[in-house]
């Protein structure tokens, strides 16, 4: 978590009751961001740790990499698995399967992107579907240097989009959607809900004091909204307005 995130939810707990319950929704926002934001940060690190073990070795035992990377998985909350591709984008090394499948994943965005990456930075890409679980799922990715600083390959972590959410502290009229940039929803919850297409955009230009006064099919609800800034994303909590 930021410090100043952490420094806007402390101000936001001190407030008076009265001024508390009208910050109800951005605080709520804040929390969803901050459990967001620490899962993406953890396989952030997980996956420099995992580029790590390729870039100072290219003679390591498939073996030996596949339970390195498993390792990784473990002491990473959220992450599903770690693969690694080659310079071509075939898929190399998988922390879930040993041997690694021969798969050709160039095609990918999140394998491109990372590709022609100059500098060793994560890629959040969009939402897929696994070639072979037919599973959703999040990719975040980038490039492997070797010691001459060229790219080698990509290394890529696989989340399943809704642990980004905090499910189990949502009353039961609370939703929360997490998007692009772009606008483009990558999870929600539940599921099952329709959102309006353009959530996004309304939250950031219609908003009065940090709050949106909306329709959510045909119940009154307010949202808010809270921006991941180093993954380019934003945390949108809605809340019916049930007996107001």
């Amino acid at each position: 978590m930021s410090f100043a995130r952490l420094v806007l939810v402390l101000f936001l707990l001190g407030l008076a009751p009265a001024a508390r319950a009208e910050t109800d929704l951005r605080l709520q926002a804040e929390f969803q961001a901050i459990h967001a934001e620490a899962l993406l940060r953890t396989m952030d690190l997980a996956l420099l740790g995992a580029a790590d073990v390729l870039g100072r070795s290219q003679t390591q035992n498939e073996l030996i990499i596949h339970e390195a990377f498993g390792n990784y998985v473990k002491r990473a909350p959220g992450l599903r698995a770690i693969i690694a591709t080659n310079s071509q984008g075939e898929l190399q090394f998988d922390s879930f399967k040993f041997p690694a499948q021969h798969l050709d994943l160039s095609n990918r965005d999140y394998i491109k992107v990372a590709l022609e990456m100059k500098n060793r930075e994560a890629y959040l890409g969009k939402p897929l579907m696994g070639k072979t679980s037919d599973v959703a799922f999040l990719p975040m990715s980038m490039p492997i240097f070797d010691i001459f600083k060229r790219v080698i390959g990509v290394v890529a972590g696989i989340m399943t989009p809704n642990r980004l959410i905090r499910q189990n502290i949502l009353c039961k009229a609370c939703f929360v959607s997490i998007y692009r940039e772009d606008g483009e929803k990558i999870t929600s919850y539940p599921s099952s809900l329709q959102f309006p297409e353009d959530m996004l955009t309304l939250v950031k230009t219609k908003s009065q004091n940090g709050i949106l006064e909306h329709q959510m099919g045909s119940l009154e609800a307010q949202s808010s909204s809270a921006r991941i800034q180093d993954y380019k994303l934003w945390v949108v909590f809605t809340k019916l307005k049930i007996g107001s």
